[in-house]
């Protein structure tokens, strides 16, 4: 993946190399930005995508995914909390909530989302169409 500035949108955008078809050369230079800019542009991703602002992630492991968490933190700003259960309370500050909803559906039932409220919702909506997909199965459960 290449982070660069789009210039003709004035942002930041993410390419993936493997979409890209066909380059030329330009003859133009640039100057790379600082590198304090761009630890900025990441600090808040948890995968590919970013965000303008700064949400407070919290989130239940269940004593079977807490050891995980512990070993593997996934993101810096991670702020683990035991529980006399073996689970953990963790908080994280991301700036975007999709890579964190990928990762708490990859967990199933061990890592529930406490909040935000829009990412519970997001989740539940997940569920529920996973749940008409899979509907013959459950029945016969």
């Amino acid at each position: 993946m290449l982070i660069a500035e789009d210039t003709a949108k004035s942002a930041w955008r993410k390419f993936l190399l493997a979409r890209i078809q066909e380059t030329s050369p330009t003859g133009k230079t640039f100057t790379p930005p600082p590198a304090e800019k761009i630890k900025t542009y990441l600090g808040g991703s948890l995968g590919r995508f970013t965000g303008e602002r700064s949400i407070e992630v919290r989130l239940r492991a269940s004593p079977t995914a807490a050891p995980y968490l512990r070993e593997r933190p996934w993101h810096a700003s991670q702020k683990l909390v035991a529980l006399p259960d073996g689970g953990a309370e963790v908080t994280l500050t991301l700036n975007n909530l999709i890579d964190v909803q990928r990762r708490i559906l990859a967990n199933g039932r061990h890592i529930e989302a406490l909040a935000p409220p829009e990412l519970r919702a997001s989740i539940a909506a997940e569920i529920a169409a996973l749940t008409h997909t899979y509907a013959p199965e459950i029945a016969s459960l």
